[in-house]
């Protein structure tokens, strides 16, 4: 699945780029983890940063709606201040 979202980022013409970094997840819930994953309590994930304005947020989000119910979680949060030294 990380390599289809990543196209499809790609793919959207007002996201100018954006990070991705190999997390591991943790939770009590965990139904979906395997049983490898269940005794290390910790699953594979992907965190894909992206920093946008607020409609370029609507966008990447009403793409990323092909994926419902798949489990991705997101959150946004406002962005004080960036650049680069």
């Amino acid at each position: 699945m990380e390599d289809r979202i990543v196209d499809l980022l790609l793919g959207l013409e007002r996201v100018i780029g954006f990070t991705t970094t190999q997390v591991d997840g943790h939770s009590v819930n965990m139904q979906n983890y395997s049983v490898v994953e269940q005794v290390t309590g910790r699953q594979k994930r992907v965190q894909i940063e992206i920093m946008s304005e607020p409609e370029e947020t609507r966008e990447v989000l009403d793409a990323l709606a092909e994926y419902k119910n798949s489990g991705i979680r997101y959150w946004v949060t406002d962005v004080k201040q960036a650049g680069r030294i």
